[in-house]
């Protein structure tokens, strides 16, 4: 048996085990806190004087006021720059640097791109801001383990969430403990208790202030908090997306599930882009990365009177009037009554990283805050847009492609995919610590990157999956990167992973070893090696379709979903297909089983990584498949070399979206549908 297979059958598709992976996150940290001042060498006197903290105010400028609000922040944690990501000189610095930026930006309409003042009108903005939501590769809720030679990485939350990473946690709108299921319905905060024989349902909670909202859950059985993040409905809508500009978080004390409790609302003008949590039960520590967008200056357009000409002048005009309290975002930690009220800056301009040029103008913000204590966060900034954030147990990087920046069209708000233009992408890479983040290294590589699941970080080494660009052939690439100094140089390289024009659909990594699946007419699927100084295609399936999203079953089994032609015999068409392999031999992966559903059906896990689940003590996939308006379970048990297969319709219309499966401790299966959350009979 080859070492490429003995790594596949080391796999473990069972139960995490999420409190020793917490445990060994939680000594890393500790053990790290101490690093950053040794990584990053000659700003140790940087770094100590930022992380003194104290009270951080912005001074004047000649041009008028430049702070953002009237109350001084305070107990502020903020990065340690290095590499290609250092503050300006002063205020004046950074605010002439958006100035100087912006005024290439800025045409007889406004910011280019916006068309014309009447593109709300064309698009009404409840539907690109609060109901689109764009497809991306994603990983299920048991999935493949990072099994490298003894070092286990689980994709799965013990909150019952699908993840990217161990001991990261992501926001979702179902949440449980294993004795607790939250979820949020509307602006409803709903609490079941499901260590019964039937579901019970403990408590309902308005949460009016926050829409298009998802949960993160912290805290053991009997002192279980959640925070409700989402938009803000009372901020302005960004002129172009009509995307609420701003962001809320709610704070519930659960501890008597009966009777929730909010405790903190803090509100933040610039939107969520990701979430992310770490930490142990109770010992939380919750990273957002905000997106501000270009800002809504007094700008004018032609009409009578006004020239094209004159508009823009006026506008460029604008520009340099802006202060900023116009580019940088502000918090107001006060709306539930406590002590801490009043809008107070979230950033302060010693906080500011400026990169290079060819990042697009914006303003990108990553807070960090505890949990127990959402009231008090800490921040760092960079005067640019960042398309995707990526974040491992103790690194976190941020990508950006060249292009226009400052929001996207009708893109979700948490954990955004917009779309990107230009040749290169550039990297920074940041140490993590429960109260710090480190710029420890950057670099860029030709291509773009489509969402973070093209990212990986193991081993110390950056795997990215890169498509194509102006700057590169016609075919997507993996790339490797190491640390050297203060720089992520380019290592191990795979060029021509698919063919010519064919999009990438769906990549699950783990230590040595990426799945990568491509599509144009046909589905081929790659088995790449990892290993060596460059990553190698060791073996290729192809078949009718696509899968846009793989699941490993075992460690000799993998199921792929997707869409596909339906046999003639079925009256052909096009619909969702889900396909077993048999993965034993990796040099010669082998369809096993392949189910057809109806003509024009869609499997919801294409564009959603919680419509699938795997339940391995069952031995069972659950998978929801849409067909118009109706969402439908499919049921499908593994028995050797097939499925047994059978449907199950569970939801129609706009609440298909809310179902969710979760599997938990005791066996019991939940099924959250729009109306209610019941027990899901599997025999």
């Amino acid at each position: 048996m080859s070492d490429l297979e003995n790594l596949w059958n080391d796999l473990d598709a069972g139960s995490p085990p999420t409190a020793e992976v917490l445990r060994s996150a939680r000594r890393r940290r500790r053990a790290r806190r101490l690093r950053p001042l040794v990584a990053v060498g000659a700003v140790a006197a940087l770094s100590a004087a930022f992380v003194a903290g104290g009270q951080l105010t912005r001074p004047t400028s000649d041009d008028g006021p430049v702070v953002g609000g009237t109350t001084p922040v305070t107990d502020l944690a903020p990065v340690a720059f290095h590499a290609d990501l250092q503050p300006a000189d002063s205020c004046g610095d950074l605010l002439a640097t958006y100035r100087q930026r912006a005024l290439g930006l800025v045409g007889p309409y406004g910011w280019d791109g916006q068309m014309s003042p009447y593109l709300h009108r064309l698009y009404p903005a409840a539907e690109l801001a609060d109901n689109a939501r764009a497809p991306a590769p994603t990983t299920a809720q048991q999935g493949m383990a990072d099994a490298g030679f003894g070092v286990q990485r689980r994709t799965a939350s013990g909150t019952g969430t699908n993840t990217q990473e161990a001991a990261v946690d992501e926001p979702d709108t179902v949440k449980t403990d294993g004795s607790l299921l939250v979820r949020l319905r509307g602006s409803q905060l709903v609490a079941y208790d499901v260590t019964g024989e039937h579901v019970k349902r403990l408590s309902t909670l308005p949460v009016d202030g926050v829409r298009e909202g998802e949960l993160l859950l912290d805290g053991e059985p009997g002192s279980e908090r959640v925070l409700v993040i989402g938009a803000d409905p009372t901020s302005p809508r960004d002129p172009m997306t009509g995307e609420r500009r701003g962001s809320r978080v709610l704070s519930v004390d659960l501890s008597d599930p009966t009777e929730p409790a909010i405790t903190d609302e803090v509100t933040y003008s610039a939107r969520v882009e990701a979430a992310r949590q770490t930490g142990a039960a109770g010992e939380g520590v919750v990273r957002l990365v905000l997106d501000s967008g270009l800002p809504d200056l007094d700008f004018t357009h032609p009409h009578r009177g006004v020239t094209t000409k004159q508009a823009a002048e006026r506008n460029r005009r604008a520009v340099r009037r802006s202060t900023l309290a116009d580019w940088l975002p502000t918090y107001n930690a006060g709306n539930a009554g406590n002590a801490r009220g009043g809008r107070a800056d979230l950033l302060d301009c010693d906080t500011v990283a400026v990169p290079q040029r060819e990042v697009p103008l914006d303003t990108t913000t990553v807070v960090t805050f505890a949990t127990a204590d959402p009231a008090a966060p800490r921040a760092f900034g960079l005067a640019g847009d960042t398309t995707i954030s990526y974040q491992s147990a103790d690194a976190l990087f941020l990508a950006s492609s060249g292009g226009g920046g400052g929001g996207c069209f009708g893109c979700p708000m948490i954990d955004t995919i917009r779309p990107v233009s230009g040749g290169t992408t550039y990297l920074f890479e940041f140490d993590l610590t429960d109260d710090q983040a480190v710029s420890v290294a950057s670099g860029e590589v030709e291509g773009t990157i489509r969402d973070r699941w093209s990212m990986d970080y193991s081993g110390h080494e950056l795997r990215v999956l890169v498509r194509p660009s102006s700057e590169t052939a016609r075919t997507n690439s993996i790339v490797l990167f190491h640390r050297r100094d203060d720089r992520l140089v380019e290592t191990g390289r795979l060029d021509g992973v698919g063919h010519r024009f064919e999009e990438v659909r769906s990549v699950r990594w783990q230590r040595n070893l990426a799945l990568v699946v491509t599509y144009r007419q046909v589905d081929p699927l790659y088995v790449i090696d990892l290993r060596g100084k460059n990553p190698s295609i060791h073996s290729e399936l192809t078949l009718p379709g696509y899968s846009g999203f793989l699941q490993p079953l075992g460690r000799f089994r993998l199921v792929g979903v997707g869409e596909g032609p339906r046999p003639k015999a079925d009256g052909g068409g096009w619909g969702a297909q889900l396909g077993l392999f048999g993965v034993h031999d990796l040099s010669e992966v082998k369809p096993l089983d392949t189910i057809h559903y109806a003509r024009n059906t869609y499997p919801q896990a294409e564009s959603d990584p919680r419509a699938l689940t795997w339940l391995p003590e069952h031995r069972t996939v659950v998978t929801l498949i849409r067909h118009g308006d109706t969402g439908y379970l499919s049921i499908d048990e593994l028995a050797d070399q097939r499925l047994q297969h059978r449907m199950l319709e569970v939801e129609h219309g706009s609440d298909v979206a809310a179902v969710r499966v979760i599997g938990l401790p005791d066996g019991k299966v939940a099924l959250v549908t729009g109306e209610d959350v019941r027990f899901l009979r599997l025999d």
